[in-house]
């Protein structure tokens, strides 16, 4: 397939094009090839072909929260053992949320979340204070597109753009 991608202005615009082919199997196929390769790495049409995708379904792909994110014990215990969650909660979101926008960015190129783009998330803890989980969330990318963050299994987690 000879595809100018420069032709779709929006994932939608690229979604319509896959539906009206006469093999949009084909043309998933080769969309998540190219999405796979270097190709389009930092370039606009990588932020199509994703998000296009990920409107049909076809390529739930996010990222991972980094270790050192996992492995530090953010959570304060006071002298009765319960939990004080004071700015170490609000470091311990912060930081999640930091690993998910560059993931997103490494993956379609684009800019997401920050102030009154992107909503609210829970954290969940263990035992020791390391963080062991996530509620989904919204973010907004600096294209106009809404992804919501969603874990299926910690600490992965995939985007699934909005209409």
């Amino acid at each position: 397939m000879a595809l100018d991608l420069n032709q779709f202005d929006s994932p939608e615009t690229l979604k319509s094009w896959i539906e009206e082919q006469s093999d949009p199997e084909e043309a998933i196929d080769e969309l998540t090839d190219l999405s796979q390769g270097s190709e389009l790495k930092g370039k606009p049409e990588q932020y199509l072909v994703y998000g296009a995708l990920s409107l049909m379904g076809e390529f739930a792909v996010g990222g991972v929260v980094q270790p050192a994110t996992l492995e530090k014990k953010w959570d304060v215990l006071d002298e009765d053992g319960e939990r004080n969650y004071g700015d170490d909660d609000s470091e311990a979101v912060t930081a999640v949320c930091n690993d998910v926008k560059a993931a997103f960015k490494d993956l379609t190129g684009a800019e997401a979340g920050g102030p009154d783009r992107e909503g609210d998330t829970d954290i969940e803890f263990d035992e020791e204070g390391r963080i062991s989980g996530m509620e989904d969330w919204w973010i907004n990318d600096d294209r106009g597109g809404r992804w919501m963050v969603t874990v299926d299994e910690w600490p992965s987690f995939d985007f699934v753009r909005q209409l």
